[in-house]
């Protein structure tokens, strides 16, 4: 009976040290962070990000000071976002940094005129002209200079405001337009040579996180996203918008037939010419892809290389311009993430055309969902406050 006794208290003993005592744990190091964000906010917090933060058990309060982990109401005005934000700190402690989600200096890159002058600074005008469309400045007179010596009869240009999500533009051939307009910040030449799935023109969604502690600062890109395409096919010297401007609001035939996420379009690079995609799809070769087939590449690694290469370089221009050590959040922790919208030519060679501060991480169906909550807990563990797997979709394409 004794024995029988010592064996079950010996049992138990090994269910709670196996499956209690780590559970028991992981609770508590997570009942004792907290999040916050403005009480003023009327905004809501996109839902994959709350579902996260509810699966960690991480709660939601009111008190700054007792708040591990911060929220800006939104990312429409960067500066007055982080000044906004109370100082908890003993200027003399600070042991325990927040994790605060928004960096210093986004809109450097976020908005228009900031991307090209800082790429253009950065590495010239020929280097620049291979990383973004070539692109002027509105309000620069050496640029309206440029724009007049530059200028062909056969140009199109886009002219874009610093507003963001494909609002704000207007496509036209009139340099005297241009010139006297005062409500955009730039113009562009259109490009004439895009990749094309099915006769749609494409951009890709790259999802890129930035990470800042003191003098250091990561950017990382995701191994996921999604495909935008024009609404009707490109027609190379239109300038109709719903042939050029590509979105991710268009019918959803097109994402039955053609690639939605990235690992779609990576399987669709790969496929050999005249296999089905779809039905209504059948794939075929550039001289281009033939000629990189020909030499040995997976389309797919060369398509992919070019952009992570393409981020790395576009980031290396703000070195000193995000995560400056004057900002208030200089000793935090802080992350924000971004959507990088990148154009693919039909020579495969990748063009940043704008960095969005904020982008929509609502998932709008399942599909939808599954790559947003990927990239939401991979964010949650790569800074942390998830158990690191290894499978994180995250690459490290650049410290400065």
């Amino acid at each position: 009976m004794l024995l029988r006794n010592i064996f079950i208290i010996i049992f138990l003993l090994v269910i709670i040290i196996i499956y209690i005592i780590p559970f028991s744990i992981f609770d508590f190091g997570n009942k004792a962070k907290k999040w916050t964000r403005p009480k003023t906010c009327k905004y809501m917090m996109p839902s994959n990000i709350t579902n996260s933060l509810n699966a960690l058990n991480i709660k939601h309060t009111n008190d700054y000071n007792k708040a591990d982990i911060i929220f800006p109401c939104g990312y429409n005005d960067i500066n007055t976002e982080i000044n906004g934000l109370p100082n908890v700190y003993n200027a003399k402690d600070y042991t325990n940094p927040k994790n605060v989600f928004i960096i210093d200096g986004a809109d450097e890159f976020s908005a228009k005129n900031n991307l090209w002058t800082h790429i253009l600074n950065y590495y010239g005008y020929e280097k620049a002209k291979e990383l973004s469309p070539n692109t002027f400045i509105l309000n620069n007179k050496d640029d309206l200079i440029r724009l007049e010596k530059e200028h062909n009869i056969n140009n199109i240009y886009i002219m874009k405001k610093n507003i963001q999500r494909q609002e704000g533009l207007l496509i036209t051939r009139d340099i005297d337009l241009i010139k006297k307009s005062q409500e955009y910040a730039v113009a562009q030449i259109l490009l004439q040579n895009p990749y094309l799935i099915n006769g749609l023109k494409i951009n890709l969604r790259v999802y890129i996180l930035v990470t800042c502690h003191k003098d250091t600062t990561n950017i990382y890109v995701f191994n996921n996203g999604f495909m935008y395409y024009t609404k009707q096919p490109f027609v190379k010297n239109s300038m109709e918008t719903d042939n050029n401007i590509t979105t991710g609001y268009v019918e959803r035939k097109v994402y039955t037939e053609n690639p939605l996420t990235h690992e779609d379009f990576k399987y669709y690079l790969d496929l050999t010419e005249g296999e089905h995609y779809h039905k209504n799809n059948t794939r075929s070769l550039n001289n281009a892809e033939r000629q990189i087939k020909q030499d040995g590449f997976l389309l797919s690694q060369v398509v992919f290389n070019n952009i992570m290469i393409l981020i790395r370089d576009v980031f290396m221009s703000f070195k000193g311009k995000i995560c400056k050590s004057t900002s208030q959040i200089y000793k935090d922790n802080s992350y924000q993430i971004f959507g990088a919208d990148v154009a693919i030519s039909d020579k495969l060679q990748a063009q940043i055309i704008e960095i969005n501060k904020g982008p929509d991480l609502d998932a709008k169906d399942e599909r939808d969902k599954m790559v947003k909550t990927k990239l939401t807990n991979d964010m949650f563990e790569l800074i942390g406050l998830r158990e690191i797997s290894n499978e994180n979709g995250f690459i490290n394409v650049l410290s400065i």
